[in-house]
Parts: C-alpha cells; structure tokens; sequence
C-alpha cells in the first residue's frame, strides 16, 4: 500500500510537472544549462554535487536513485555553446574539447518541480546518471 501510495504522488508530481509552463525565449533555461556545462570543468575535475543538484528529484525518486551513490556523467569541456531552446524546456547545445579536437551536441530536456529548473536524465546505471536526453558524438566542426 505504502509503495502503490508513493508511486501515485510521483506520477502527480509527474503531471505537475510536465503541465508548467516554460519561458517562451528560455533565458532562465539556458542560463540553466550554461551553469551546468560550467560546472564540468576542465581544469579542476567536474562539481560532482553542484551536477547532481541539478538532476530531477523526480526521476531520483521515481528510479529508486540515492545521489550520494551516484555520479553524474560529463565531459572534460573546453568550451561550449546553447544552440536553440524549445518552449517545451528543451536545450540544445555543442560541447568541445580543446582545439576543437572533438565536438557534441548534447540535449537537455528540462523539468519544474517546486519552482526550480531540473534536469531529466536519459538513462542511468549502476553509477552514473546521464543528464542529457540525447547526444550526437563526434561531430565534424562547423
């Protein structure tokens, strides 16, 4: 009972979810993303905990997830850029290496939960969580 009870307010918190407006020009998403490839620093090694905060609560609940055992996949990123932006909380954006040695174009589906932004994960294993909702690796620079 107290399980079938918990997945009903997680699929609610769902629909309340996915019902939330996003901005229309997305300034606040983007910036959103921005500060989340920030954090994947090249220099000092990846924010471990400032990139698991912005993982849904939701999809951590929903999934059965402790984010003290878990670690959130990422990039050595050398530089990046926020392509386009949907209403829909979607964010596109291409991550480089340095030189340009490599390039990928990571997208991020967002989600409200309580007010703030969250990102939803693809996928998960048994240690990393994959913030992204789709990658395209290796692409040829434009």
């Amino acid at each position: 009972m107290k399980k079938i009870l918990g997945l009903l307010l997680v699929s609610l918190i769902m629909t309340a979810c996915n019902t939330t407006k996003f901005s229309t020009g997305g300034e606040k998403e983007k910036k959103f993303v921005d500060d989340f490839l920030n954090m994947m620093d090249k220099d000092h090694g990846p924010d471990y905990t400032g990139l698991m905060a912005c993982i849904s609560p939701a999809y951590l609940k929903e999934n059965n997830l402790n984010p003290e055992k878990y670690k959130v996949d990422n990039y050595s990123v050398w530089g990046h850029s926020i392509e386009s932006y949907t209403s829909r909380g979607t964010v596109v954006t291409r991550i480089w290496g340095e030189n340009h040695s490599w390039e990928h174009e990571l997208t991020f589906q967002l989600r409200k939960e309580g007010g703030k932004l969250y990102l939803v994960p693809s996928e998960h294993d048994q240690n990393y969580l994959s913030p992204w909702s789709a990658r395209r690796t290796y692409l040829k620079a434009d």
